[in-house]
């Protein structure tokens, strides 16, 4: 009943994985019954449905806790963080990092953080899905570097926006003189000032 008055208040997510895992672990103790049936049972009072139920569970269950809580932060959705419980353990390590890297930049990247956190999480859906082993480590080894990679540019980017604002400004500053001499020209051409010469 705990399960589905909180499942079906639609309550916090994270609380709600959590409730359910320790409400199937509960029936497997209780019941002496296997994973499989505590789960089944479990899907029968929830309010939510068995595919929400799954994946909860798989985030739980499969993914080691420094990538749930690049999960729990934001940097990936729901989906990914499912798809992404196909990693081994070590990859999942590495994967963590890498997103690690990413939040340690994420001054430097800005407006632009959602989008490679996505751009980082769709490179390790790759590798989690990738079975030629050679492949695989090909992946591996661009999603490591990807952050660096995007760092290098970004730092570039914010370089050259420097250096054309710093052109920008001489250049302000040479128009604005320019207009300055172009008044007191003018004035000294004026017939006021032509008599006060004469």
């Amino acid at each position: 009943a705990n399960l589905e008055t909180r499942g079906g208040a639609g309550g916090d997510e994270k609380m709600v994985r959590k409730v359910t895992k320790r409400y199937i672990d509960n029936l497997k103790a209780e019941y002496n019954i296997s994973n499989q049936a505590a789960v089944a049972m479990a899907k029968k009072i929830s309010a939510q449905s068995s595919r929400v139920i799954d994946r909860d569970l798989n985030i739980e269950n499969d993914l080691i806790p420094a990538l749930r809580q690049v999960y729990e932060d934001g940097a990936i959705t729901k989906i990914t963080a499912t798809q992404l419980v196909r990693l081994t353990e070590d990859e999942q390590t590495r994967a963590s990092e890498s997103f690690g890297a990413l939040r340690a930049q994420a001054e430097l990247f800005g407006n632009n953080y959602d989008v490679l956190a996505r751009e980082l999480g769709e490179i390790w859906i790759t590798v989690a899905f990738e079975r030629d082993a050679e492949e695989r480590e090909r992946l591996k080894q661009e999603a490591m570097a990807y952050v660096g990679q995007k760092a290098e540019l970004f730092r570039e980017r914010a370089a050259n926006k420097q250096h054309v604002s710093a052109a920008q400004k001489d250049r302000m500053a040479y128009l604005h003189k320019v207009d300055r001499l172009s008044k007191q020209i003018v004035s000294f051409s004026s017939k006021k000032a032509v008599a006060m010469i004469q």
